[in-house]
């Protein structure tokens, strides 16, 4: 299993669009995301960019089952497995985007923790 050592975790203010490498939905300009600057084992040094409300979700997701981080794919999985695990097989049906069903599964959670 290869971690990469964190060097910097920031929360700017995007001036550009960017990709998010969790979801894949797009960063909009004026919007704060999660930033993080890691080095691998080569010493190749590499940002992670994404949603802040993705960072948020990673906390949801069991890491132990992915032995080199999380795809796209597998952050998908994921919250579609804990997505019909509160809302029942219709939920993804009404969502636009993998964010967007993010968002709503993280508003849920803070309102059960809340009850």
């Amino acid at each position: 299993m290869i971690i990469p050592k964190t060097l910097k975790q920031t929360k700017p203010i995007a001036r550009k669009e960017y990709k998010c490498m969790l979801c894949g939905d797009t960063i909009k300009v004026g919007e704060k995301y999660s930033k993080t600057t890691n080095v691998n084992d080569d010493g190749e040094i590499y940002d992670f960019i994404c949603h802040l409300d993705c960072d948020e979700f990673t906390d949801l997701i069991e890491f132990n089952d992915f032995d080199d981080g999380i795809t796209e794919k597998e952050f998908e999985e994921s919250a579609n497995e804990i997505g019909y695990d509160l809302f029942g097989e219709w939920h993804c049906n009404s969502v636009d985007s993998l964010h967007e069903e993010v968002q709503k599964i993280l508003v849920e959670i803070h309102r059960l923790e809340n009850n």
